[in-house]
């Protein structure tokens, strides 16, 4: 996954941007007059939108939650968004080794125990 922070602002006025070729979200904003990008989860055009690039697909957001609320498997157990590592087990996802346990893996652990019984 390829994660463009650079705002998508094209600081070039109606009627002259340039995009890249297959580029998305991009919008004339009524109000400001200037090219913008259009978060694909809540619609907001905003100056400081970003891309995700994915499995050959260009997402837009205008913020991490948003990206997230699109992005980020969900834990089988708590339903909570999987923002870190996360853990799998034949093919599901969870967000700790706890909640895999909880359904039915018995070898998972968060860390692995280093020499010294450190963590």
């Amino acid at each position: 996954m390829k994660v463009l922070v650079s705002p998508l602002l094209c600081a070039v006025h109606r009627g002259s941007q340039v995009w890249p070729e297959g580029y998305a979200g991009v919008g004339i904003s009524a109000d400001r007059g200037w090219t913008m990008a259009t978060c694909e989860v809540c619609g907001n055009d905003y100056d400081m939108a970003f891309e995700v690039h994915a499995q050959g697909v260009v997402h837009v957001f205008d913020s991490f939650e948003c990206a997230i609320t699109r992005m980020a498997p969900v834990c089988e157990h708590c339903s909570c968004r999987i923002v870190g590592h996360g853990v799998a087990m034949d093919g599901r996802w969870f967000c700790c080794a706890h909640c895999a346990r909880k359904e039915g893996a018995k070898t998972i652990a968060d860390r692995e125990t280093a020499p010294g019984g450190r963590r």
